[in-house]
């Protein structure tokens, strides 16, 4: 079991998450919590993590949406079953909220 933070959790479909971080087991998110102090064991990464039960595709697809504020943050309730992935995004622009063309993505494991 490894816990991973960064900046924002990007959910697709949902949005962005400050200050909260995913547990993964065997490759697969198993648990999304607040991260609102320091905890034991926790791997802090600059950028997002984008949260997706989908295989790696074009993570810019991913990130069409128009307003950021109007967005309805859903946390989803994952299990190990759900086989849900986690990339990190790095770097990533802050501003526009968007990745930019040097962004590299890796699988969290």
């Amino acid at each position: 079991m490894k816990r991973f933070a960064a900046h924002y959790l990007f959910v697709p479909g949902s949005g962005f998450l400050k200050q909260y971080a995913i547990e993964i087991e065997g490759g697969y998110i198993c648990h999304i919590f607040p991260f609102s102090e320091e905890i034991e064991s926790v791997e802090w990464f600059p950028g997002v993590i984008l949260l997706t039960p989908q295989e790696e595709s074009d993570i810019n697809t991913l990130f069409n949406f128009t307003n950021i504020e109007k967005q309805s943050i859903y946390i989803p309730k994952v299990t190990i079953d759900m086989k849900w992935r986690a990339y990190l995004l790095y770097p990533f622009n802050f501003v526009t909220m968007q990745p930019v063309a040097e962004t590299l993505h890796r699988q969290l494991q």
